[in-house]
């Protein structure tokens, strides 16, 4: 390769790198958009008795960028008292986003229980 042909060779290279950034940031763009939609219907059909575990636990967020969430829920918290209310409310869950969501409660432990959540892809 003679000098010539490297003549604009650092410009045409910072312009392909700029081009394909700015592709990216567009589709990231519009992805973002796609999930607030799509996190927004998923809170609608979700029963309305987990809202508020939904959204201060960050669900959603977590299952949109792992595609997975796993926590320990402590009964008293999120109006969960017992295993019971916690098996109840993930069955009714797990209905609501059935093909979308799959939902594993894990068995007890004093006072707590493991529920695991995985985006069906």
């Amino acid at each position: 390769m003679d000098k010539s042909s490297l003549h604009g060779c650092i410009g045409n290279s910072i312009r392909n790198r700029a081009s394909a950034l700015a592709t990216f940031l567009t589709a990231q763009n519009e992805a973002a958009k796609y999930d607030v939609t799509s996190k927004n219907e998923l809170m609608k059909i979700a029963p309305l008795s987990l809202t508020d575990w939904l959204t201060e636990e960050e669900v959603l967020d977590n299952l949109f960028v792992y595609g997975r969430y796993s926590t320990k829920i402590i009964w008293g918290e999120y109006g969960f008292i017992t295993f019971k209310t916690v098996k109840d409310q993930m069955k009714q869950l797990s209905k609501a986003w059935e093909d979308i969501v799959s939902i594993t409660v894990r068995d007890p432990e004093p006072h707590r229980v493991e529920v695991d959540l995985r985006a069906i892809m």
